[in-house]
Formats: C-alpha cells, sequence, structure tokens
C-alpha cells in the first residue's frame, strides 16, 4: 500500500467511523503501529485530521472543515498586535494563536474580522500604556489597598484580561496551565516569562528569590515548574502556608478584609538564609495579601536587609480586584 493509498483509507475510515484508535486503525489497514504514527502524524499536520485525548486513551478524526483565512485590510501594525497577543482554546482544547486565534474568534461570534481588529489594536494598547520597559508596576495599587505594606516594588508582566476581549495571552495559559494540568502548556508559560522575571534580576541585582506556595493541591503546580526553571539564581528563601483544618484559598473570598485575615500568620520559612534583595514571585495578583504578608515574615526574621521586589504573572489595573478562576 503506498503513501498516498494509506492516508486516503485512514481518512476513509475515519469518515465511516466518525473516529478510532491506532489499534483500530492497525487492525482496518492491517499495518504496524509504528508506521501508522507516521502517516497520522502527517495527516495532523496537514489539517485533515485531530488528535483527540491522551495516550493511552487517544483518538483520531475529521478535522472540522474550517479555513481561516486572512481579511483583506488589515494593517502591518494590527497584524503584529494580533500574532503576539491573540490567543484562543477551542471547545475541543486546541490552542490556537496568532491571525488564526483571531479569525476563529471571529468566526464563532460573527464578527467583521477588519473592524473587530481595529477595535483589538484599540483596546491593547490601551492597556499597554500602563506598561514601562515591559512590566507593569502595581506598587500604588499596594499603597491604596494596604496601611501597612511591606514589598518595596511590584510588578507584573500583563494584565489578566481586558475589556470585551477578554483574557490576554498570559492570563489564557496561566488558567489553560492550572485548569487543564498540562505539562506542555506550563512549560510554554515559564519560557514567555523568563525574559520578565530575569530582567528584574538584573535591574535591582537581586541575589534571593522565593516563591509564594500554593493554597490548592494540584499535581502540576506553576509556581513549582517556574522555580524548578530557576534552581540556582540566587539564595531560595522557602515558604511554607500554613492552614488550619479546612484550606480556604484566597480566590473564594470576595472581601478584602477576608483575604487580609486568610493569609495573617498564615505562612513561615524554612530554614533561613539572609539576602541583601529579593524577588517575591506568585501566578496572579488579586489583592496583594498574600505577597503583603510574606513580605512582612521576611521582613520579621531579618531575611532580606535590602528591597523585596514582588512579581506576579498578571494582575488587574484597578485596586483590589478579584481573579477567581485562578
Amino acid at each position: 500500500m503506498v503513501v498516498t493509498d494509506t492516508r486516503n483509507h485512514i481518512l476513509a475510515y475515519l469518515e465511516q467511523q466518525g473516529s478510532a484508535s491506532v489499534k483500530q486503525l492497525a487492525g482496518q489497514l492491517q499495518m504496524s503501529s509504528q508506521a501508522l504514527h507516521r502517516q497520522l502524524n502527517k495527516l495532523v499536520d496537514s489539517g485533515k485530521i485531530k488528535k483527540l485525548g491522551k495516550a493511552p486513551r487517544v483518538q483520531y478524526c475529521l478535522a472540522d472543515d474550517k479555513t481561516f483565512q486572512s481579511p483583506a485590510g488589515l494593517s502591518a501594525d494590527q497584524k503584529s498586535v494580533i500574532e503576539q497577543k491573540f490567543i484562543q482554546v477551542t471547545p475541543e482544547g486546541k490552542l490556537l494563536e496568532g491571525e488564526t486565534a483571531f479569525i476563529y474568534w471571529c468566526q464563532k461570534f460573527k464578527l467583521d474580522a477588519s473592524k473587530t481588529a481595529r477595535e483589538y489594536v484599540t483596546a491593547v494598547n490601551k492597556y499597554e500604556a500602563f506598561r514601562k520597559d515591559e512590566l507593569i508596576e502595581g506598587t500604588e495599587k499596594l499603597a491604596r489597598t494596604f496601611k501597612d505594606i511591606y514589598v518595596d516594588r511590584l510588578f507584573y508582566i500583563d494584565f489578566y484580561a481586558i475589556e470585551r476581549f477578554g483574557k490576554t495571552r498570559l492570563g489564557t495559559l496561566l488558567l489553560l496551565a492550572k485548569q487543564s494540568q498540562s505539562k506542555r502548556v506550563s512549560k510554554q508559560l515559564t519560557q514567555e516569562i523568563k525574559p520578565c522575571l530575569e530582567k528584574l534580576i538584573r535591574q535591582f541585582d537581586l541575589d534571593g528569590i522565593a516563591f509564594v506556595p500554593p493554597s490548592v493541591p494540584r499535581q502540576i503546580q506553576i509556581m513549582k515548574e517556574i522555580k524548578g526553571a530557576y534552581a540556582g539564581v540566587g539564595k531560595l528563601i522557602d515558604i511554607q502556608r500554613l492552614t488550619g483544618d479546612i484550606v480556604v484559598p484566597q480566590k473564594s473570598l470576595g472581601k478584602l478584609s477576608d483575604r487580609i485575615a486568610n493569609v495573617h500568620n498564615g505562612f513561615a520559612i524554612k530554614g533561613g538564609q539572609t539576602v541583601k534583595h529579593l524577588l517575591l514571585v506568585d501566578d496572579a495578583l488579586g489583592s496583594g495579601a498574600t505577597l503583603n504578608e510574606i513580605a512582612h515574615v521576611i521582613k520579621q526574621k531579618k531575611l532580606c536587609t535590602g528591597k523585596i521586589i514582588a512579581l506576579t504573572i498578571t494582575g488587574s489595573p484597578k485596586g483590589f480586584e478579584v481573579i477567581q478562576e485562578v
């Protein structure tokens, strides 16, 4: 059976059956799993079929007959912003990026792509005005929220969401990494925030690093993934979360006073080594209560003699804002 015939037989069988496993296809086509995988990968790459599930429970089916043609009239600047920023996850779990994601979104909501592109770029530029040297400063946000502030400077890499268009690129990757527990997405997120993290380390001559521990148990923890990528960058201050009999996640609390009470005396330091300037890393900034409390504990124990610089992956442009999803 020649390669072209093999692929046509695969397509014909999937059209007839709806979906099939490698074992079913191998039995039908009388070929080895290894040879079949090569043809299936070619068909997936060409967009003719799609892969569903994870090993060992994988099924293949015909891809949706959708085309994502670039709309006429988009300027080079519009295309550049969309390519860098726009991201979507389909209901089937496929991660689309750039222009493909944008056209998919416009088709889904029956929007004029050219008009929506102009509106999207305008919205992005509005929020990009907050950015300086690749980062968004949120120190003033803490000052408006807390009487006593223990974090010297606070930055985040991106907003979690923007008006009308919803979650940003990093907001989407962060939520997807947590909810899907995808190792691939976690790695992609870690790589995308790497330049900003390294920039802060250089800018403030940071010799120590600490990561906010999670409150919700998950098999894949984002902070642990990031921590693993930056092992050896500086002295590690290991933070431990102290909880009562019932763990109450910060994201479940809608009042600022409840969030402050939730983290008060809620952290301890495992071991202790003094650093001059410390980078404190978290995933999303809601109230800032967790970061402020951890900074308080570190300064009380005199483990940082200089500044504590906090960095979160996402935040909001307003004061206290609940980001419940993550």
